[in-house]
């Protein structure tokens, strides 16, 4: 008569190790998956960064007809009406809007603003600096964006200009944030960048 061969069960100890070296896989790419999350949104801020950088130079190279009436060089940076030499565009969306309480874990610009991590699409669209500069998200996002600028009157009435731009997030909602910026300086030469960007942070 021919035998037959059950297979062997698994004792409980050999059933607890092999759980155990599963639980570990499990827990390592958890991690794996929240650094890689958190690289790809950095990837937003460089864009955002060169988006912005772009459109500030573009702006400073339009010769604007209003030098002799305003006494401003007739080449500058986006200001603000109110402070035309010098000033600071606030982080837009505000800092206290936080990104991770939004739609899919992003602030997201909507017309009525009413959900955590929502804000008025307004803060990019009815912004004249950012209007000028050209630059605004219509969707998800992860970063705040800030500009600061001095403008610079000289002897020939060109003008030249110094710029920082700035992306800032909480990517986990810890509140500590990473922070990426970028400055240049502008004159009758061209618009020059700082050698790469300055990181504080970059997953916090």
């Amino acid at each position: 008569m021919q035998s037959v061969h059950r297979p062997r069960r698994l004792s409980s100890l050999e059933l607890l190790i092999v759980l155990t070296i599963l639980g570990i896989f499990v827990v390592l790419s958890v991690g794996e998956i929240r650094e890689w999350s958190r690289r790809t949104r950095t990837e937003e801020a460089v864009r955002g960064i060169a988006d912005i950088f772009n459109g500030i130079a573009a702006n400073f190279n339009e010769a604007r007809p209003d030098y002799d009436a305003t006494g401003l060089p007739s080449h500058r940076c986006p200001h603000r009406d109110a402070d035309p030499l010098a000033g600071e565009v606030e982080p837009t969306p505000p800092l206290s809007i936080q990104c991770t309480e939004g739609p899919r874990s992003k602030c997201t610009p909507v017309m009525g603003a009413e959900l955590p991590g929502t804000y008025e699409l307004s803060a990019w669209t009815a912004d004249p600096v950012w209007l000028a500069i050209g630059f605004r998200h219509t969707g998800g996002h992860n970063f705040h964006y800030s500009y600061s600028y001095r403008n610079i009157p000289t002897d020939d009435g060109h003008g030249s200009c110094e710029f920082t731009v700035r992306a800032t997030a909480d990517l986990d909602g810890d509140g500590e944030f990473s922070v990426f910026e970028r400055s240049g300086y502008a004159d009758r030469t061209g618009v020059r960048a700082d050698e790469g960007l300055r990181i504080a942070n970059p997953l916090e």
